[in-house]
C-alpha cells in the first residue's frame, strides 16, 4: 500500500512540473518596418513577445485564447494583447471588441499592427 501511495504521488510531482515548466513557450522578436499614419510613413522597430500556450492550458484557463502578445516601442508605446487566435503559423491579434487588429505569422516572420491611428508593417527576427 505504502508503495502505491508513493508512486501516487511520485507520479503527482511529476505532473506538475511538466505543467509548470513547460505550459508556455516564450519567443522574442525584433521588428523592423514602417508606420504609417495620415499619409506619413516613418522607419520604426518594434520589439515583440509571444507567449504560446500549450493546449492543456485551456484546461483550466476560463479565456479562450491560444497565445499573449506583448508588443513594444521604446519610449512610444506599450501594449498587451491578449485575445490572440492561432490559424497555422500565423496570430490573429484582436481588440477587446473582438475586431481584427493586426497579425505575426511565425513562418515569414512578418507583423502588421494597427496602433496609434495607424499601421505597422515589417519583418521580424528572433532574438534572445
Amino acid at each position: 500500500m505504502k508503495k502505491i501511495i508513493f508512486t501516487v504521488i511520485a507520479v503527482i510531482i511529476f505532473l506538475l512540473v511538466i505543467v509548470i515548466n513547460f505550459s508556455e513557450i516564450n519567443t522574442r522578436y525584433e521588428c523592423q518596418g514602417n508606420f504609417t499614419r495620415n499619409e506619413e510613413v516613418k522607419e520604426t522597430t518594434i520589439y515583440l513577445k509571444l507567449v504560446d500556450y500549450r493546449w492543456w492550458v485551456s484546461l483550466w484557463k476560463k479565456q479562450n485564447h491560444d497565445a499573449v502578445i506583448w508588443i513594444e516601442i521604446p519610449n512610444t508605446f506599450y501594449m498587451v494583447y491578449h485575445n490572440i487566435g492561432k490559424a497555422d503559423d500565423v496570430y490573429l491579434i484582436y481588440e477587446n471588441n473582438q475586431r481584427q487588429h493586426g497579425r505575426f505569422s511565425t513562418l515569414s516572420k512578418n507583423l502588421y499592427l494597427k496602433y496609434l491611428e495607424g499601421t505597422f508593417n515589417g519583418e521580424c527576427k528572433e532574438i534572445k
